[in-house]
């Protein structure tokens, strides 16, 4: 197991690629020392649909330190427009890939800048932005649409002012991390863009349950943490919430085999009893704590079932 990236998705022919990773075995044991990183065709890309097994066109050596990290770089061959696939490979084993493809790269004719005034919200408020367009000699590009939006929505035109700016200010609907992007197309040119990744909290208030069984006893360890949408470090639940009342509400589900006749198997020459499996959920558990100075609370109570989760 581990992680594969590389410098970006899209390069021209004859570029440097940089790629870099982290390596571990699911068992413990020691990584491989000599891998090497191969460049193949994609067999999955769209400008191959007929391609059966994929094509290598080089391989370079790695070295993977005692902790599983690894780097290196390669120029590109002389190969054409398209998909390819860099692999992490030792032996037979190819335990990682990633697409990449190699396209004729054109400058786009602006240059667009996003800005957020916070890098994380709470779901429900709003997040301000402002961007700025301009040439790429750094004169302002005026009277030309924007469009700012995330990817929960398609987002709302602006015009840019004299200066080049854009601003406004985005309602948060949608909690995870969701990309800002604004981006500015002419017909026949390359789109110019920009983004940034905003963190959505769906409370102020974050709750970790961490649940175990022990001798038919459930316990329930409680963590609460204030969300710091502040905080420079963006480690936005660092802080215990202390003194917090928080309801715990337990099920288990279970499922009932209930019989619904015979049948005839013709290839072992038998009778068959048939059934069918109702799905139940029960209410275990259902109390309220309050979390100490360190916003930390738990809880027990009996397992009613050994065949429910």
């Amino acid at each position: 197991i581990g992680y594969m990236y590389s410098d970006r998705k899209v390069y021209s022919q004859n570029d440097q690629v940089h790629v870099w990773g982290f390596l571990k075995t699911r068992d413990g044991s020691a990584v491989p020392k000599n891998a090497s990183i191969t460049l193949t065709s994609n067999v999955y890309g769209y400008d191959r649909p007929y391609e059966s097994s994929p094509v290598e066109y080089l391989a370079v050596p790695i070295s993977v330190t005692d902790q599983g990290f690894f780097t290196t770089q390669f120029s590109l061959p002389r190969v054409t427009m398209g998909s390819y696939a860099i692999n992490l490979e030792w032996g037979e084993v190819a335990p990682m890939s990633r697409s990449i493809s190699v396209e004729e790269y054109r400058k786009p004719v602006y240059t667009l800048d996003l800005t957020l005034d916070r890098r994380a919200v709470v779901v429900q408020d709003s997040v301000n932005f402002t961007a700025k367009a301009q040439y790429f000699d750094g004169t302002p590009v005026a009277g030309k649409k924007v469009n700012v939006g995330t990817d929960w929505d398609g987002g709302q035109s602006y015009v840019t002012a004299q200066d080049g700016t854009i601003s406004g200010q985005i309602p948060i609907q949608y909690t995870d991390r969701r990309n800002v992007q604004a981006q500015m197309t002419e017909p026949g040119q390359v789109p110019a863009s920009s983004s940034q990744w905003l963190q959505v909290f769906d409370s102020s208030v974050q709750i970790r349950a961490d649940g175990k069984i022990k001798q038919d006893q459930i316990m329930v360890d409680i963590d609460t943490r204030r969300v710091d949408i502040t905080d420079q470090d963006w480690d936005y639940i660092k802080n215990p919430r202390p003194n917090t009342e928080v309801s715990v509400h337990a099920t288990q589900t279970w499922y009932e085999k209930i019989p619904m006749g015979e049948s005839y198997d013709f290839i072992r020459k038998s009778v068959m009893k048939q059934y069918r499996y109702e799905e139940h959920i029960d209410t275990i558990y259902t109390n309220k704590v309050v979390t100490d100075g360190n916003g930390k609370a738990s809880v027990s109570f009996p397992r009613p079932r050994k065949d429910a989760y």
